[in-house]
C-alpha cells in the first residue's frame, strides 16, 4: 500500500511541475509552510509578520484524512521552512520529499525529533508499539518547539534574528502562563482523573500533569463505536468517582460522550487537541495559548466533584 502511495505522490508532484510552474513570492519574506495548527501557530508568533507563514491543513479539516494537493506540493517546494509534526499521520511527507531535487528542497523540521517521545497506550493505559505522535499536548514540549522554530527561522533571516527570539520569549512566557493556570487547577482539585468519551490524543497532556484517565479509544483510533465493555467501565467510573463533567474533543461527533451524559446524567465539555481548529476559530485568530485557556476552564468543571 505504500509503495502505491507513493507512486501516486511521485506522479502528483510530477504533474504540479509540469502544470503549475514555479510559485513566484512577491513580499520577499522569509516563507514559512506547516502541516498542522500547532506548528502553525509557533510560526506566526514568532515571525508576528515577518515571515509569511501558511498551514497546508485546512481549518475544520481532520488531519487524519488529509491528502496534499498539487498546489500544497508546490508551497512545500517552494518554502524556505518546511516544518511538519512526524508519526503515521505524515508518512506522505517522506514521498514528497524524497521526489523534491536537492536544490529544490526547503530546510525541513520534523517536530518529533526535538522532544522526548512517549509510546502509545491503550483505552486501559497497556503500551503500545508505536510512539504517540501528539507531540504539542504538553506545554512543555510547545515551548520547545516555539524556541527550536525560532532558531531555525533566525538562520534564514539573520537580519531579523533579534525580532525573532523577542517574540519566542513573548510567546514561551504566555505559554508558561497558561500552563501555571493549569497546573494550579489540578493542583488545587481533590481528584486528579479526566474521564473523556472520545479518541484521545492527550497522553502528553495528562503526564505533564499527573492526570489519570479513562477514555472511548486509544490515542487517534479510527473506531467509532466503543465496545460494551468500555461503555460499561466508563460508567462506573463515573459514578465511582463521581465524576460530574465528561469531555469531548474538537471537532468530535459527541455520540459516545452524549450517551455516557445521558446515562449518568452529567454535562459534557469540548476539550482542544489543537491539532486542528474550526473555520470561525482561525478567522479569529485564536491562538494555541487561547485554546490551552478553554482547556484549564474545562478542567476545572471535568476534576470537580461539586455537586452543586
Amino acid at each position: 500500500m505504500k509503495k502505491i502511495i507513493s507512486i501516486f505522490l511521485l506522479f502528483v508532484v510530477t504533474f504540479a511541475f509540469c502544470s503549475c510552474g514555479e510559485v513566484e513570492r512577491s513580499t520577499g519574506k522569509i516563507s514559512v509552510v506547516t502541516t498542522i495548527f500547532p506548528y502553525y501557530d509557533f510560526a506566526r508568533s514568532v515571525s508576528n509578520g515577518t515571515c509569511d507563514v501558511d498551514m497546508l491543513l485546512k481549518p475544520g479539516s481532520d488531519v487524519h484524512s488529509f491528502e496534499p494537493t498539487p498546489s500544497d506540493i508546490l508551497k512545500i517546494r517552494n518554502a524556505d521552512l518546511f516544518i511538519y509534526n512526524g508519526g503515521e499521520s505524515d508518512e506522505w511527507v517522506d514521498s514528497i520529499l524524497e521526489s523534491l531535487g536537492d536544490t529544490d528542497k526547503p530546510v525541513v523540521m520534523k517536530m518529533t525529533d526535538y522532544v522526548k517521545p512517549l509510546t502509545e497506550m491503550d483505552a486501559d493505559h497497556h503500551a503500545e508499539d508505536e510512539e504517540d505522535e501528539h507531540i504539542w499536548t504538553s506545554l512543555d514540549n510547545a515551548k520547545t518547539l516555539v524556541s527550536k522554530i525560532s532558531d531555525e527561522v533566525s538562520k534564514l533571516d539573520q537580519k531579523h534574528k533579534t525580532v525573532y527570539n523577542k517574540n519566542s520569549l513573548d510567546y514561551i512566557e504566555k505559554i508558561s502562563k497558561v500552563q501555571s493556570e493549569i497546573e494550579n487547577t489540578v493542583n488545587s482539585s481533590e481528584s486528579k482523573k479526566i474521564v473523556v468519551g472520545d479518541r484521545f490524543p492527550l497522553l502528553y497532556f495528562a503526564t505533564e500533569f499527573s492526570l489519570d484517565w479513562e477514555c472511548a479509544f486509544p490515542g487517534c483510533s479510527t473506531e467509532t463505536e466503543p465496545s460494551l465493555d468500555r461503555l460499561s467501565k466508563l460508567t462506573d467510573t463515573i459514578e465511582k468517582d463521581k465524576i460530574k463533567t465528561i469531555l469531548k474533543l474538537e471537532m468530535s461527533e459527541n455520540k459516545v460522550a452524549d450517551t455516557l451524559a445521558d446515562e449518568t446524567n452529567t454535562k459534557v465539555r469540548t476539550f482542544y487537541s489543537a491539532e486542528s481548529v474550526s473555520k470561525e476559530d482561525f478567522a479569529n485568530n485564536v491562538t494555541y495559548v487561547d485554546l490551552m485557556e478553554r482547556n484549564n476552564n474545562a478542567l476545572k468543571e471535568a476534576l470537580s466533584n461539586d455537586t452543586n
